[in-house]
């Protein structure tokens, strides 16, 4: 973080060299590290219904491609459209929240 209050507490921002690029940000800037964890997950896809039923409680549109869960975390997968329904892909389960 660049700048801070002064002694009247108003906001001051300065301006943040990157040492690494080179490049200068003026005003507010930080930088975030996040790290997920990812594992994998079954889920049963109905294709009379279009629905993915990942858990006993928890079911989406398939064509959602993602669902977020408060207790379970976020789910992501890839719908594949094909001429065997029995074609498998693979679905992830982590703590994952992007706005």
């Amino acid at each position: 973080m660049v700048g801070g209050l002064d002694d009247a507490g108003n906001c001051e921002t300065g301006i943040f060299h990157d040492g690494k690029t080179g490049k200068s940000f003026r005003g507010q800037t930080a930088t975030s590290v996040l790290e997920i964890s990812l594992s994998e997950e079954n889920g049963f896809v109905s294709e009379s219904s279009g629905k993915i039923r990942l858990s006993e409680s928890l079911v989406a549109k398939a064509s959602d491609l993602c669902v977020m869960d408060s207790m379970r975390g976020t789910y992501v997968w890839e719908k594949i459209d094909s001429d065997c329904p029995d074609t498998l892909v693979q679905l992830y389960r982590g703590d994952l929240k992007f706005l």
